[in-house]
């Protein structure tokens, strides 16, 4: 039997791709949580879905635009802006070329060698691994500040969600009292 009929007599796919997530940054570990446990969910949905594009050949050449990461169901660019921001400020992508003018800017994630592509950054086979608690000081110090930026405006917006039950109750008490 030809070897491209053996998939489909055993019932497996003929063509199609995956991704490959490493299992050092999405598990945990005995008592140690997975690395990407202290992200926020919308940011961790992202990663996934931004490694939807990579293909073996491209890490370096990730778009986050709007119109491309429409057909992940990401609809708002503040959406996708707050979760890039968080995952460059906590290392799992590296921005490869800064957007402008009608160019978007690129990424690439850090588990992962630099790929050669139409972007700025040097393609070095040797990831990055900018994820790693011991290579934060290697980490983008302006995408941290925009991160804690983000923070504070989500804080804002939903307070309630950031206090603890008892600084809740004692605000509701405050409130009745003045009533």
């Amino acid at each position: 039997m030809p070897s491209k009929d053996r998939g489909r007599v055993k019932g497996r796919a003929t063509s199609g791709s995956f991704t490959a997530l490493p299992h050092s940054v999405f598990r945990a570990s005995g008592e140690r949580p997975a690395p990407v446990a202290n992200l926020h969910p919308s940011a961790r949905a992202f990663l996934v879905d931004i490694c939807q594009q990579l293909n073996g050949r491209n890490n370096g050449n990730l778009a986050a635009s709007p119109s491309v990461m429409s057909a992940y169901g990401w609809t708002t660019g503040s959406g996708i802006n707050s979760a890039v921001v968080e995952l460059v400020a906590f290392g799992y992508l590296v921005q490869t070329r800064q957007g402008g003018r009608n160019r978007c800017s690129l990424y690439g994630v850090t588990w992962r060698g630099i790929d050669e592509g139409p972007h700025d950054a040097k393609p070095d086979p040797v990831p990055l691994n900018l994820w790693h608690a011991d290579k934060e000081e290697q980490r983008d110090p302006e995408f941290m500040r925009r991160w804690k930026s983000i923070q504070q405006g989500r804080r804002g917006k939903n307070a309630s969600l950031y206090t603890d039950k008892g600084s809740l109750s004692r605000e509701k008490s405050a409130r009745n009292e003045a009533a």
